[in-house]
């Protein structure tokens, strides 16, 4: 179960990617990160549910606030 969710926009993956990268050498295992593959959503999966799945399983989520990530808007 992933305990930290990444919100990002794909525009934003390289930030985003960092970001998991540091929260995992400080200690942080348990983070979802929808690139990930092996915690992230797989190829051919419903990335809509696979994103509603993991939001409620975490317990905290990190939104990396860029003008992308405003702009963006989910399906």
């Amino acid at each position: 179960m992933a305990r930290i969710f990444i919100s990002h926009a794909a525009a934003n993956n390289e930030s985003a990617l960092r970001m998991r990268d540091w929260l995992e050498a400080n200690g942080w295992h348990d983070v979802f990160f929808d690139l990930d593959p092996e915690q992230g959503i797989r190829a051919g999966e419903a990335w809509q549910e696979a994103l509603l799945v993991a939001t409620d399983r975490c317990e905290a989520i990190i939104c990396l606030l860029t003008p992308e990530w405003v702009g963006s808007k989910l399906g």
